[in-house]
Protein backbone atom coordinates (compact mmCIF):
# COMPACT_ATOMS: atom_id res chain seq x y z
CA UNK A 1 0.00 0.00 0.00
CA UNK A 2 3.03 1.99 -0.33
CA UNK A 3 1.37 4.52 -3.25
CA UNK A 4 -1.99 4.34 -1.08
CA UNK A 5 -2.49 7.28 1.21
CA UNK A 6 -5.13 7.58 4.67
CA UNK A 7 -7.29 10.74 4.68
CA UNK A 8 -10.56 11.35 6.54
CA UNK A 9 -11.44 10.97 3.53
CA UNK A 10 -10.54 7.48 2.97
CA UNK A 11 -7.66 5.34 1.33
CA UNK A 12 -6.37 7.59 -1.96
CA UNK A 13 -4.16 7.27 -4.91
CA UNK A 14 -3.71 8.80 -8.30
CA UNK A 15 -2.10 6.90 -11.48
CA UNK A 16 -1.12 8.42 -14.03
CA UNK A 17 -0.88 7.06 -17.31
CA UNK A 18 0.62 7.50 -21.05
CA UNK A 19 -2.67 7.97 -22.99
CA UNK A 20 -6.48 7.97 -22.02
CA UNK A 21 -7.17 4.33 -23.57
CA UNK A 22 -4.88 2.82 -20.66
CA UNK A 23 -6.55 4.95 -17.73
CA UNK A 24 -10.26 4.04 -18.86
CA UNK A 25 -8.56 0.43 -19.06
CA UNK A 26 -6.94 0.68 -15.84
CA UNK A 27 -10.96 2.15 -14.23
CA UNK A 28 -12.40 -0.85 -15.93
CA UNK A 29 -10.43 -3.29 -14.24
CA UNK A 30 -10.89 -1.71 -10.83
CA UNK A 31 -14.56 -1.80 -11.66
CA UNK A 32 -14.67 -5.68 -12.15
CA UNK A 33 -12.97 -6.09 -8.53
CA UNK A 34 -14.89 -3.68 -7.12
CA UNK A 35 -18.13 -5.29 -8.16
CA UNK A 36 -16.55 -8.82 -7.61
CA UNK A 37 -15.68 -7.28 -3.62
CA UNK A 38 -19.03 -5.74 -3.35
CA UNK A 39 -17.18 -2.00 -2.39
CA UNK A 40 -17.43 0.32 -4.68
CA UNK A 41 -14.61 3.66 -5.02
CA UNK A 42 -14.74 6.63 -6.41
CA UNK A 43 -12.91 6.56 -9.75
CA UNK A 44 -12.16 9.87 -10.82
CA UNK A 45 -10.81 9.31 -14.83
CA UNK A 46 -8.73 12.91 -16.16
CA UNK A 47 -7.39 11.63 -19.57
CA UNK A 48 -4.44 10.30 -17.91
CA UNK A 49 -4.95 10.70 -14.63
CA UNK A 50 -6.92 8.20 -12.36
CA UNK A 51 -7.70 8.87 -8.52
CA UNK A 52 -8.91 5.98 -6.65
CA UNK A 53 -10.43 6.47 -3.69
CA UNK A 54 -12.74 4.28 -0.98
CA UNK A 55 -14.20 4.58 2.60
CA UNK A 56 -16.90 2.41 3.73
CA UNK A 57 -19.52 4.84 3.92
CA UNK A 58 -21.85 2.75 5.94
CA UNK A 59 -19.41 2.96 8.84
CA UNK A 60 -18.18 6.51 8.19
CA UNK A 61 -14.46 5.15 7.90
CA UNK A 62 -12.05 3.15 6.75
CA UNK A 63 -12.84 -1.13 7.00
CA UNK A 64 -11.01 -4.19 6.41
CA UNK A 65 -13.43 -3.92 3.34
CA UNK A 66 -11.43 -0.97 2.02
CA UNK A 67 -8.13 -2.49 3.14
CA UNK A 68 -9.48 -5.95 1.01
CA UNK A 69 -10.08 -3.69 -2.21
CA UNK A 70 -6.93 -1.93 -2.07
CA UNK A 71 -5.08 -5.12 -2.35
CA UNK A 72 -6.78 -6.47 -4.66
CA UNK A 73 -6.10 -3.23 -6.41
CA UNK A 74 -2.78 -3.68 -6.03
CA UNK A 75 -2.84 -6.87 -7.81
CA UNK A 76 -3.69 -6.01 -11.18
CA UNK A 77 -1.68 -5.92 -13.85
CA UNK A 78 -0.46 -2.11 -14.91
CA UNK A 79 -0.33 -1.22 -18.53
CA UNK A 80 3.05 -1.80 -19.72
CA UNK A 81 3.60 2.03 -20.28
CA UNK A 82 2.47 2.54 -16.63
CA UNK A 83 4.51 -0.34 -14.96
CA UNK A 84 7.83 0.91 -16.82
CA UNK A 85 6.82 4.11 -15.66
CA UNK A 86 6.76 2.46 -11.93
CA UNK A 87 10.09 0.13 -12.33
CA UNK A 88 11.75 3.42 -13.35
CA UNK A 89 10.94 4.89 -10.27
CA UNK A 90 12.17 2.48 -8.34
CA UNK A 91 15.03 2.31 -10.41
CA UNK A 92 15.80 5.81 -9.24
CA UNK A 93 14.96 5.70 -5.68
CA UNK A 94 17.84 2.67 -5.48
CA UNK A 95 20.26 4.52 -7.54
CA UNK A 96 19.79 7.95 -5.49
CA UNK A 97 20.13 6.19 -2.30
CA UNK A 98 23.56 4.14 -3.19
CA UNK A 99 24.68 7.57 -5.28
CA UNK A 100 24.55 10.32 -2.68
CA UNK A 101 28.18 10.53 -2.61
CA UNK A 102 28.89 10.83 -6.22
CA UNK A 103 26.71 12.72 -8.11
CA UNK A 104 28.33 12.02 -11.51
CA UNK A 105 27.82 8.15 -10.75
CA UNK A 106 24.12 8.53 -10.06
CA UNK A 107 23.57 10.03 -12.89
CA UNK A 108 25.64 7.35 -14.94
CA UNK A 109 24.09 4.55 -13.07
CA UNK A 110 20.27 6.14 -13.71
CA UNK A 111 21.55 6.22 -17.95
CA UNK A 112 22.36 2.34 -17.77
CA UNK A 113 19.53 1.30 -15.41
CA UNK A 114 17.18 3.34 -18.23
CA UNK A 115 18.52 1.89 -20.53
CA UNK A 116 18.11 -1.76 -19.65
CA UNK A 117 14.79 -1.21 -18.80
CA UNK A 118 14.27 -0.18 -22.48
CA UNK A 119 15.80 -3.05 -23.42
CA UNK A 120 18.57 -1.60 -24.86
Amino acid sequence: MSEWKETRAGIVRTYTFKTYPETFGFAAQIALVAQRLNHHPKLTVEYNKLTVETISHDAGKITERDHKLVAAIDELELPASKQKVEDLKLIKEKVKKNSKANPRLHKKKLVTMKKKLNGE
